[in-house]
């Protein structure tokens, strides 16, 4: 309680003792069951497809769901919005559709993209190694690297060095290269999948 009183964090609302919280002692918000900030208005990508999913909300599942270099598997192609995220971020994938014209879509999409080529823990195994952090600030001191600091009431109070948390939507990019889609071409029975990396 000494520690926490000489670091100001304690304040008394009424008869109640609070702990007084910092917006810079996490820097980032938990993603919550309200995505709102996938809603199309003006954010998502143009419609090439009359039912193409945002890829906002394509992105948040991959990333939830997944680690670099699993398969993600999409059974309803559309213009390719899941593949597209799979390939960027990592993850081997494969789409299927019934008709051809949503699969020459996607692979129009996929083969014309340009996606950033991330740094590997593991160059040896490829995006199934996993993705490099780090821990960096911007001129203003915000937090904008892959690793933040997470300082809890518990660490000021034990004078500990706060622990750390990764945002894993923010792996190192090498500048030096540029991905692309090495196959995104159909197979027999409406198949298409990528040789990710």
């Amino acid at each position: 309680m000494d520690a926490l009183k000489r670091a100001h964090r304690l304040m008394a609302i009424g008869n109640t003792l609070c702990y007084v919280r910092f917006l810079n002692d996490f820097p980032v918000f938990p993603v919550t069951s309200m995505w709102d900030d996938t809603v199309s208005s003006g954010f998502g990508d143009p419609k090439l497809y009359v039912v193409q999913t945002n890829s906002r909300i394509a992105e948040r599942c991959i990333q939830m769901t997944t680690d670099p270099g699993d398969l993600v598997l999409d059974s309803t192609c559309g213009s390719g919005t899941t593949a597209y995220v799979a390939e960027q971020w990592g993850r081997r994938w494969i789409t299927i559709d019934t008709s051809r014209v949503p699969l020459a879509l996607a692979r129009q999409r996929l083969l014309t993209a340009t996606f950033d080529y991330y740094e590997l823990k593991d160059p040896k195994r490829g995006p199934a190694g996993g993705f490099v952090y780090s821990r960096k600030q911007n001129r203003k001191g915000e937090e904008v690297g892959g690793i933040v600091p997470h300082v809890t009431l518990k660490s000021i109070a034990n004078d500990e060095p706060p622990e750390e948390e990764v945002l894993v939507d923010r792996p190192e990019v090498d500048k030096r290269y540029v991905r692309f889609t090495r196959r995104a071409a159909p197979l027999p029975g409406g198949v298409a999948g990528s040789r990710h990396l």
